[in-house]
């Protein structure tokens, strides 16, 4: 009766139970350390990958390509350095020079007017005092005096429609005979320039710089030497100018691109022109720093300037390619294969 009441007997099934249950806990552990190694092992390798990754990101630079120095002397890549650059920025416009028959005919309106003003004035002048002793009749002072008037109305009328047409700040209504004389004999032209609404400026600068409509960016270009308000355009909203060049080479009817400057310089850098790479529908080119690595990058032409084209902040490296830039880029977009490169091997 004891001996059947006795626990942990071979047959005992609590005993059974118990050892399945260890059985079962001691292979649960071996899974869960088998599974914690394959983690490290699965860590170390992606840390092996991710470093190979980032060596490689470090050798080939995301836009661009890396050559041996025997492949770019093979390709001929010549280079200038970035130079450091305060850029103004300006705004355009588009003008016209104008035709000295008009502004003579319209002086010469003025002048005329001016000339019949002055004499009946002085007419007038000397009817008064001679109708004072008698020895002139009423209606002849009359009719002195209407004549002063008219003559008066028709100055003002001559002058007012040349301030219309040339501004009130027209520098030959102070210094006629010079600047008419000047204009006259093509040593000044006049031109009147518009910059459209979207780009009028805050104020009036004290000179422009006129270029002639559909020339080479290295043509030659002129500086006004007096600028001043013009009425508006009525074809072109915006703000009008006249200005005086001197030039002999610009002739009556000439189509003008004109600069306005507009701001505060912002430092940034030039970007030679020759160093430019059309792909798509962008401009790029290609920086370096040496090493043979070459990066390419965007090419705004939006600020052309004397020499190439104007970029804000700092250079991405001290030199541009500005010759085999093209081979560049054909190199990058179409690598060399690992077979090709272990044959020539």
């Amino acid at each position: 009766m004891a001996e059947g009441g006795r626990t942990g007997q071979p047959g005992d099934p609590s005993r059974i139970r118990h050892l399945v249950w260890m059985f079962r806990l001691l292979r649960a552990a071996r899974l869960v350390a088998a599974a914690g190694l394959c983690l490290v092992a699965l860590a170390g390798c992606d840390g092996k990958s991710s470093g190979g990754s980032a060596d490689k990101a470090q050798a080939t630079p995301q836009l661009g390509v890396v050559l041996s120095a025997d492949d770019a002397a093979h390709i001929g890549i010549r280079t200038a350095p970035i130079r450091a650059v305060a850029y103004t920025p300006q705004i355009q416009g588009y003008g016209e020079v104008s035709n000295f028959e008009t502004l003579a005919q319209a002086v010469s309106e003025v002048t005329t007017a001016e000339a019949a003003a002055r004499q009946s004035a002085a007419t007038l002048t000397r009817y008064r005092k001679l109708a004072g002793a008698l020895a002139v009749s009423r209606e002849t002072l009359d009719a002195a005096e209407k004549q002063a008037l008219t003559d008066e109305a028709a100055l003002t009328l001559a002058q007012r429609k040349e301030a219309t047409t040339y501004g009130r700040d027209a520098p030959w209504l102070t210094n006629g005979r010079g600047v008419l004389a000047s204009l006259a004999s093509g040593k000044l032209v006049l031109i009147h320039v518009t910059f459209p609404l979207s780009a009028s400026p805050e104020r009036t600068a004290d000179r422009l710089t006129v270029q002639r409509i559909g020339y080479a960016s290295g043509a030659p270009s002129w500086t006004t030497e007096k600028i001043w308000n013009a009425p508006a355009d009525v074809e072109i909203p915006g703000r009008s100018y006249f200005a005086l060049i001197v030039s002999n080479d610009l002739a009556e009817g000439d189509r003008l691109l004109v600069t306005m400057p507009s701001g505060k310089p912002v430092a940034g850098v030039l970007i030679p022109a020759d160093a430019m790479v059309l792909n798509g529908d962008k401009a790029w080119y290609y920086a370096t720093q040496g090493g043979g690595v070459f990066t390419r990058h965007v090419l705004d032409l939006s600020r052309p300037i004397a020499g190439g084209y104007f970029m804000p902040g700092a250079a991405p490296a001290p030199s541009a390619v500005v010759q085999g830039g093209s081979l560049l880029l054909a190199r990058e977009l179409n690598p060399p294969s690992a077979n090709a490169s272990s044959d020539e091997d």
